[in-house]
């Protein structure tokens, strides 16, 4: 599954029994993101790594 926007694009990807979400997004949008994805970490077992 992909999507892309002019301001953030993802792929996810299924991995032995995890779906993993790439994000690439505009610098400007990062703190809303990471704060998104923080605030439904413990329902979704989400792990946020910056590569």
């Amino acid at each position: 599954m992909m999507s892309t926007s002019p301001q953030c694009r993802w792929d996810v990807k299924k991995k032995g029994g995890e779906a993993i979400m790439m994000l690439s997004f505009d610098k400007h949008l990062e703190d809303e993101i990471v704060k998104k994805l923080t605030e439904v970490q413990d329902i979704l077992s989400v792990r946020l790594i910056d590569l």
